[in-house]
């Protein structure tokens, strides 16, 4: 399971570097790949490396089209 965890990459985007540095800390420690963003814009950039899963706790901004 650790092979198949390694090939896997998630990207963990939360506005609160707490949660996202707790996260990020305890998926890595089980092997998976972490990718992390504190708002739309990093996540859109961080988008375009691999990432084969996601966590999100809440839809990105109304102001979406401001970040583009």
């Amino acid at each position: 399971m650790s092979e198949i965890k390694s090939e896997i990459s998630i990207l963990i985007v939360d506005d609160e570097a707490v949660i996202r540095d707790s996260l990020s800390a305890l998926l890595s420690e089980e092997g998976w790949n972490i990718y992390t963003a504190s708002n739309a814009y990093e996540a859109v950039k961080t988008a375009f490396q691999p990432a084969d899963s996601e966590l999100t706790e809440q839809q990105f901004t109304e102001n979406w089209s401001d970040t583009a």
